[in-house]
């Protein structure tokens, strides 16, 4: 319901790094964020950025967000700015400020479980400067669960404009499309229509969406 980060080292104006640091950040569900240098007493209202070339930021550390595959959704949309790195939950404060376009929190491992305290107060600062805040499979977090996001996959945060994009791109990059494989069974195959089941099963996809075709081996 309410989501309020304070980052004392975080430049007040990202154009001007060398220059005045402290801010806070807060965000009440339905009533939008906003932001006040740590020497002010007034909020201000705050939208992500949705014109302007894209630019995103990640984690410093590559074990807590996998560069690697950050640098191949980059590349498929076209981000020739290299990527800003700081930690904690200040990420989420640029992009919901308009000083980025998109977080990054890959996946690199895949029994991790994110810490519901590294993501929610940020990911509803995002939401409520009209942001949007998904998993890698597209699906919203998950904060009912104890101390874990244990039904989501990474974090994906973006403005209006590059989110359809951004989820498109990591899909390619992370959940690459099967095309067709090869399975050899070595004993009197079952009927067609079982065999299409178990396969569609076994890869958790609609049936539908599967083609089994019985090549006899005759060697």
């Amino acid at each position: 319901m309410l989501g309020v980060i304070g980052c004392p080292n975080l430049p007040v104006n990202m154009s001007e790094p060398q220059g005045e640091k402290g801010c806070i950040f807060a965000a009440l569900k339905g009533q939008g964020a906003s932001f006040r240098a740590l020497s002010e007493s007034v909020f201000k209202p705050i939208k992500v950025n949705n014109g302007g070339p894209p630019s995103f930021v990640e984690s410093v550390e590559a074990g807590h967000s996998s560069h690697s595959d950050a640098n191949e959704i980059a590349k498929l949309l076209k981000i020739t700015a290299p990527p800003v790195r700081m930690d904690s939950q200040a990420k989420y404060c640029v992009l919901a400020r308009g000083d980025a376009s998109i977080y990054l929190r890959l996946p690199t491992s895949a029994t991790y479980e994110e810490k519901i305290w590294d993501h929610a107060a940020g990911s509803l600062i995002v939401t409520e400067a009209g942001g949007f805040v998904v998993d890698t499979t597209g699906a919203p977090l998950d904060f009912s669960l104890g101390k874990t996001l244990k039904n989501n996959k990474g974090v994906i945060a973006s403005n209006t404009d590059f989110h359809a994009k951004v989820l498109g791109a990591v899909e390619l990059v992370l959940y690459p499309p099967v095309h067709s494989f090869k399975v050899t069974i070595k004993r009197t195959p079952p009927e067609l229509e079982s065999l299409h089941k178990a396969v569609a099963t076994s890869l958790n996809l609609d049936p539908s969406l599967v083609k089994v075709e019985l090549i006899r081996n005759t060697q």
